[in-house]
């Protein structure tokens, strides 16, 4: 938890509102790449940005260049940088969207904003509030229902010091209290391997050791000539809803025919793997396919 509680690079709310005005900067920070995203992210900004300044300096919604030195090219390592730390900490707010929408999909995007003190602006994960720092730690875009009325609380958090600052609790003695989070870290199988004193990344490095001893406990086991255990991926671990694209008024919630295509294709792929797989039956690609397709004929012919 020292990850998220870390002052290194917290900013204080008198230098933000400085930073604002001598620098231009908007109140909300943007930056991502990866374009037109089965989440329809970057719709939302596109929303957004019809009622607050948004600075966007990734590729999607462009609208503001990263310093030279922070080019990304093809490593996105410089996103670990202590210099584009001190950049996005500048910012009170961090639209922080995942490419798609899964319960089990929150990456480095959340903890980021948590680390340098900028209160993330939340779409992605429908179980995002269970590991929330604290109940009032970050704007929860699916809690509006008009892009609006988001548009119009981020305008009172940034002209009010006292209620933004609500939202940084977190931040001091005895205000992460999110028990679950706390617990789900603690006893995540590869913490053992994750140094909390050292960067986030560290993070990756631990789930690879982990990786690794998995490995070598299975060649171990193979070795001494037992049966290997069987683990099945799960729907509510891995499963994903449709992939939908956002209102006129922001709300996630209509159909996005381009993205469901390929959803409603792995879904009956892995219903037709699945068919083989309990039945114990050799299969091909082809096989997979052609089984698949009928699959889905099937639920159309219901449908």
């Amino acid at each position: 938890m020292s990850y998220l509680q870390s002052k290194q690079y917290l900013v204080s709310t008198h230098d933000k509102n400085r930073y604002q005005k001598e620098e231009n900067l908007a109140p909300i920070f943007y930056i991502h790449s990866d374009c037109n995203v089965p989440s329809n992210r970057d719709v939302y900004v596109e929303l957004l940005q019809k009622f607050i300044r948004v600075d966007s300096y990734g590729k999607c919604n462009n609208n503001k260049a990263l310093p030279d030195s922070l080019t990304f090219g093809k490593s996105m390592a410089p996103m670990t940088s202590k210099e584009f730390y001190e950049l996005a900490a500048k910012y009170k707010f961090t639209l922080t969207m995942e490419n798609a929408v899964c319960d089990d999909y929150i990456t480095e995007k959340l903890w980021r904003p948590f680390h340098l003190g900028s209160v993330p602006i939340v779409f992605g994960s429908p179980k995002i509030k269970d590991y929330l720092p604290n109940k009032r730690s970050a704007v929860v875009i699916n809690d509006f229902d008009d892009v609006e009325k988001l548009a119009a609380l981020i305008k009172y958090l940034d002209r009010n010091d006292t209620a933004y600052e609500e939202y940084l609790q977190y931040k001091e003695s005895g205000g992460l209290t999110n028990t679950f989070l706390i617990d789900s870290v603690n006893k995540r199988e590869w913490s053992k391997y994750h140094d909390q004193t050292k960067p986030f990344y560290s993070l990756f490095s631990g789930f690879e050791c982990y990786i690794c001893e998995e490995m070598h406990k299975n060649i171990d086991t193979i070795k001494s000539r037992k049966e290997l255990p069987i683990k099945i991926a799960k729907l509510d671990h891995y499963g994903c809803p449709p992939p939908k694209r956002f209102s006129d008024k922001g709300q996630y919630t209509v159909v996005d025919p381009r993205f469901s295509y390929f959803w409603y294709e792995g879904k009956y792929r892995a219903k037709a793997f699945r068919y083989f797989y309990d039945r114990n039956l050799n299969f091909t690609e082809k096989e997979i396919d052609t089984l698949a397709k009928s699959f889905r004929q099937e639920y159309m012919d219901d449908g």
